[in-house]
């Protein structure tokens, strides 16, 4: 299951504000760093440059991811996760 959707954008304050001027959002989380938002049951993250690639996160337990152990690393949240990229750069996030 797709858990989001996430955009590399220069400010988050304005990505959202500049969604929410175009499509109906619901606004789920925002600071300076980071917000998400559901448009049409479907959530999208705003990052900044440098924190996390674009990617779009697939929901799934540890056991799941594919990587070992070590390579898991923590969000701010606590939650888990594992970046791996395709061979054309795209990032898939566990």
């Amino acid at each position: 299951m797709v858990d989001h959707i996430a955009f590399v954008v220069p400010n988050i304050s304005e990505a959202v504000a500049w969604y929410d001027s175009k499509i109906d959002i619901e606004i789920v989380y925002q600071d300076d760093t980071w917000a998400m938002v559901k448009i049409a049951g479907t959530k999208l993250a705003f990052v900044l440059p440098g924190q996390h690639p674009t990617h779009f996160a697939i929901k799934s337990e540890l056991s799941e991811f594919p990587c070992a152990d070590d390579e898991i690393k923590r969000h701010r949240d606590n939650s888990s996760y594992f970046y791996l990229k395709d061979p054309y750069g795209n990032a898939i996030e566990w």
